[in-house]
């Protein structure tokens, strides 16, 4: 699971539903925000990766601020991602985000062996 700012309420209900079937799944979810103030969701996605067999919570921040007192991922989420993946050859993905945020992860889950027919994905763009 790949989001970035809005995409995360369309990947949080994933997550939920997950919970509800007790998957077994093997679950990644990598949150691209800007600082420590667009995180959101955190307690509640804890929380239901406690109820995951095998989960990892991954946020990053783009531009952490000096007070965030941030020890966590740093970067672009795609960065964050190919730095933290071997082989996703047998891997699914799924997307929720902006389009340049999708357009460059899905690269990256191609590099990284993924098929494009395990990959879903969902842009989300913001009206001006």
């Amino acid at each position: 699971l790949i989001a970035g700012g809005s995409g995360m309420a369309p990947v949080m209900s994933m997550l939920r539903q997950l919970v509800s079937e007790n998957s077994e799944r093997k679950v990644s979810f990598y949150y691209g925000a800007r600082a420590v103030k667009d995180l959101y969701f955190v307690d509640e996605i804890n929380a239901l990766g406690n109820q995951l067999a095998d989960f990892r919570f991954i946020p990053a921040l783009s531009e952490p601020a000096a007070d965030d007192n941030w020890d966590g991922e740093c970067g672009f989420i795609t960065d964050v991602l190919f730095r933290n993946t071997d082989s996703l050859r047998a891997a699914e993905g799924y997307l929720c985000g902006p389009p340049p945020m999708i357009d460059a992860a899905v690269e990256v889950l191609k590099q990284k062996g993924m098929f494009n027919s395990r990959i879903r994905f969902d842009k989300f763009v913001q009206n001006s």
